[in-house]
This record gives structure tokens, sequence and C-alpha cells, in this order.
């Protein structure tokens, strides 16, 4: 193994980290953690002991993080579209762009391809794909 320095290759697949790499990679973990704790509760009505009880690395639906303060407002991709037309002051009018595909993909219809998972175009009469049924919350 050829090297430029002696932890050169603390992130190698092909052995567990030494002691003092997992003290640096924990070090570089623990400042992470308190950035985002930082940048939380400044963006929040929370402090940061409050941030910290919720900040366990679990993940919360948009439902349970407005309930816990975390999120102002619920919404689907309609609505999301509309607020930021209306923080943009235009209209709430999307493009929808599909990847261009290349002469074999249209020749042969995209055979072993992940795109061809995708239909050729959108299934909406109003030329868009539908909005999916997912929530998005924002931050005001």
């Amino acid at each position: 193994m050829f090297k430029g320095g002696r932890l050169k290759d603390m992130t190698g697949f092909w052995r567990g980290p030494t002691a003092e790499e997992g003290e640096k990679f924990q070090g570089l973990i623990n400042e992470i953690y308190d950035n985002f704790v930082a940048v939380v509760a400044q963006g929040r009505p929370l402090d940061e002991g409050q941030v910290r009880e919720l900040a366990t690395g679990e993940v919360f639906t948009a439902r349970r993080g407005n309930e816990l303060g975390l999120v102002d407002e619920l919404g689907d991709f309609q609505d999301a579209l509309e607020l930021a037309a209306r923080l943009g002051s235009i209209r709430p009018r999307p493009l929808m762009v599909r990847p261009k595909r290349s002469i074999g993909q249209r020749m042969f219809g995209g055979m072993g391809n992940r795109s061809s998972a995708l239909p050729p175009s959108p299934p909406s009469s109003s030329g868009c794909w539908p909005a999916a049924s997912t929530t998005w919350s924002r931050r005001i």
C-alpha cells in the first residue's frame, strides 16, 4: 500500500478503523451534529436542549414534525408549487422536462435501461405528470 500520509487510507474498505481513526471520525460526527442542533435551534422556536432531545437520528413524518414544532405547515405538491409561485411573484405553471433518449433507446424502446421504467410522455391531459400525494413541509 502506497500513501501520502498515515491517515490517507483511513476510509479503506479493506480494514477497520484504528483507534486514532475512530476518534477522528467521532470528532467529525460530533461537530456535524452540534452544528445541526445549533442551526435547528436558531431557525425554530426551540432551545438547544429541546432540539437535542428530538435530534436522536429517528425519522419523523411531516405530521409528527409539525406536532413537535419542527414544521410550520403541511401540504402537497400543488400547495408547494403555488407557494413557490406566490413567493416568486409568478404564475404556478410547471415545466416538466424529460431527459433526451439516445438513438438506441428510441429504436429499441430503452431495453435494458433504467429510464424505460418511465412512460414515454405524461399520462395526464394537461401534459404534466400528476402531483404525488406526498406531504411536504416548509419553514417560515
